[in-house]
């Protein structure tokens, strides 16, 4: 005796009809009468009686009725409890710490009160290994996915090399560095700053991007600035940092250092909402440029709940709007 004869045998009990049964069990009537003279064969008593008005349960047929779909409920409950104690769905985003607390905490929060069946984890990595390190976890855990930012000048051979290690990326968000400083700094009062303005200050270096080491965003400004002025600019005094909370401090305890980022990461920090900190964008085409791709193994098809969180950032990172963020005023 097979399971699936006793969905058979109810299935017939129910629609009383070989043609109707067999339809909406999903094989051919030879199939079903099959299974079920097995059945009476197998149990040694006769279930149904063939009419030419229709198939009718004999007694015992009704009683053999009345016990399978009791164990059908059975198999059912089985299903419903292995199904219960299987983990819930769980999706990882990894990024870099000067996006992931100001803009990523309320993206999750907001996708968690539409998924609350799903686990979300958010975790951080060193922006040294932007690549190395994230491919690597990519490929091994599903459910994975990374928001990285990529410079405008290294973005195609860094989109190369992730789709030889067979990582999907989709563009998210694209935005231009612009000037960071403490709201007492001599150029907060300007609406634009220049490049040389810019590099008339102390500069700090947030190691943020994938870069080579003469890429940073004080060597390109630097770079540019003395070609334009047609004359070797004097260097000033720059700190590299690793962490936005770093910069911060020294805008903020000095008062002249200047920092050149993306206005992205100040979304949400309490630091540019109170306006201690602000941002002016330059006069000049820096061509400093940060692209934000999501990144996943192309390893692993993605489950629906996993489409559906790809697509909530996309269109969460569709609604931002940074032109009027406090700091630019």
């Amino acid at each position: 005796m097979r399971i699936e004869q006793l969905h058979y045998l109810l299935e017939l009990y129910r629609t009383r009809s070989f043609s109707k049964a067999a339809e909406n069990v999903f094989i051919t009537q030879p199939s079903l009468s099959t299974a079920i003279s097995g059945l009476e064969e197998e149990l040694g008593v006769k279930l149904f009686e063939r009419l030419r008005s229709g198939v009718y349960p004999t007694p015992m047929g009704e009683a053999v009725v009345k016990i399978a779909s009791e164990l059908v409920n059975c198999e059912a409950r089985i299903y419903e409890a292995v199904q219960a104690a299987q983990p819930p769905d769980k999706i990882r985003l990894m990024t870099i710490p000067a996006i992931s607390f100001g803009v990523l905490l309320e993206l999750m929060t907001q996708f968690q009160e539409d998924y609350p069946e799903v686990n979300l984890e958010l975790k951080e990595f060193p922006p040294q290994i932007i690549i190395d390190s994230v491919v690597e976890k990519l490929t091994n855990v599903p459910g994975t996915f990374a928001l990285v930012p990529i410079q405008e000048k290294t973005m195609e051979d860094v989109l190369a090399q992730l789709k030889r290690d067979h990582i999907s990326s989709t563009p998210i968000y694209s935005e231009n560095f612009v000037a960071h400083m403490a709201a007492n700094h001599p150029l907060a009062s300007q609406d634009q700053v220049t490049i040389e303005d810019f590099l008339a200050y102390p500069s700090i270096e947030l190691n943020l991007l994938t870069k080579p080491p003469d890429n940073t965003a004080y060597n390109r400004l630097y770079m540019l600035g003395t070609s334009r002025n047609k004359r070797r600019l004097k260097e000033r005094t720059h700190i590299e940092v690793d962490t936005l909370t770093h910069v911060k401090r020294l805008i903020l305890s000095t008062g002249t250092h200047v920092v050149a980022l993306p206005k992205l990461i100040g979304l949400g920090d309490r630091d540019y909402e109170s306006g201690d900190i602000i941002w002016r964008p330059f006069a000049d085409n820096t061509g400093l440029t940060t692209h934000y791709y999501l990144i996943h193994s192309s390893l692993y098809p993605l489950k629906p709940i996993e489409e559906d969180f790809l697509n909530a950032i996309i269109r969460f990172f569709e609604t931002i709007d940074i032109t009027h963020h406090p700091s630019n005023h």
